[in-house]
């Protein structure tokens, strides 16, 4: 699994939708979440569960 697709979309949302501070997304595992969204010292931090799906992983990336 290359997760191709999901890659493209992190590229693809950090080109074309800019947030208000800088932002990490990288998949880790999680025990009892999907994901979760957090803002540290002005950047934006998304975790996605590894464990999950391509397609799943796209889901909850754009749901964070």
């Amino acid at each position: 699994m290359d997760y191709r697709a999901y890659k493209q979309l992190v590229s693809i949302l950090k080109k074309k939708c800019p947030a208000a501070f800088p932002v990490s997304v990288r998949r880790v595992r999680m025990k009892e979440l999907d994901g979760d969204c957090s803002l540290g010292k002005k950047k934006f931090y998304i975790r996605i569960n590894r464990d999950m799906s391509e397609a799943s992983a796209i889901d909850t990336l754009l749901h964070e």
